[in-house]
């Protein structure tokens, strides 16, 4: 079962919360590259885990904004 079928663009951060860290690494894996991933945990292993086995345009962790704050990126 896909969680999320469709990259989000607009000024809504779907927010979906696992107890399972091997299922979220395995929905991410199962469909396309996800454009971002955002990640909000303490724990060191548990982040480095699913940076390790994931890939994405981009990656924050505990942090959502970071992506838009670039001041040279050719927006506006």
């Amino acid at each position: 079962m896909r969680i999320l079928e469709e990259e989000v663009f607009g000024p809504l951060l779907p927010i979906l919360s696992f107890t399972d860290i091997h299922h979220v690494i395995a929905q991410v894996n199962q469909g396309p590259k996800p454009l971002a991933l955002y990640l909000y945990s303490q724990n060191e292993a548990t982040i480095a885990q699913v940076l390790a086995q994931t890939q994405s345009g981009g990656a924050c962790i505990n942090h959502a904004m970071i992506h838009f704050l670039h001041g040279n990126l050719p927006f506006g």
